[in-house]
């Protein structure tokens, strides 16, 4: 039943991703560089702090 199924390209509701007409939505998402510098950002902090590694 697609009237309740998410497109995969446009993330509208009520038809199927092959049927799809509208162009593709941007989805903004974190490089990985920016991600594992969080990371290790943190894990410095807590290491710092704690003295403990925290996984």
């Amino acid at each position: 039943e697609a009237g309740k199924q998410k497109c995969q390209k446009c993330l509208q509701i009520g038809h199927w991703t092959y049927e799809c007409t509208n162009k593709r939505k941007y989805l903004h998402r974190m490089s990985r560089t920016t991600v594992m510098n969080k990371k290790w950002k943190a894990l410095a902090s807590a290491l710092t702090q704690g003295g403990q590694n925290t996984r």
